[in-house]
């Protein structure tokens, strides 16, 4: 299973990395789980390439996944250590992806909408009507 049209383009991002083939490939299958989950598809489309909507999205993972497999948020060996930010970014793209299907099918608002209030507003003491007990 190949996500990615050019597996190659992850290799050739990563030249510091020795990256095992079976390694690149496990990356894509995981990859492409959540990315078919988070957009809502049957099927995706054998080997992404550049003009797809979900190639930057599994560009992205998959470099996320194969330069920290075990999903790590750090690492500590003798004076030195790494931190990722990965479990973020991975969340916010898989979001991302998400909200895209939603929108895509029609069953996101469309635009930029703040939270809701809650209410009864608790900056009131005894709700919206608090003046009339004075």
């Amino acid at each position: 299973m190949t996500l990615l049209a050019e597996p190659s383009v992850v290799t050739d991002l990563l030249p510091q990395y020795n990256i095992p083939a079976a390694q690149l490939t496990a990356a894509q299958r995981m990859v492409a789980g959540w990315l078919k989950a988070d957009a809502a598809l049957a099927a995706l489309p054998a080997g992404l390439t550049d003009g797809d909507d979900l190639f930057s999205p599994a560009f992205e993972l998959v470099t996320l996944l194969v330069t920290n497999p075990e999903l790590l948020a750090s690492k500590t060996v003798g004076p030195t250590s790494r931190a990722w930010p990965i479990a973020q970014r991975r969340d916010a793209i898989r979001a991302l992806v998400r909200e895209q299907a939603q929108r895509a099918a029609g069953g996101a608002a469309s635009g930029s909408f703040p939270p809701a209030p809650c209410w009864p507003d608790p900056a009131l003491p005894l709700g919206r009507d608090w003046y009339r007990s004075l």
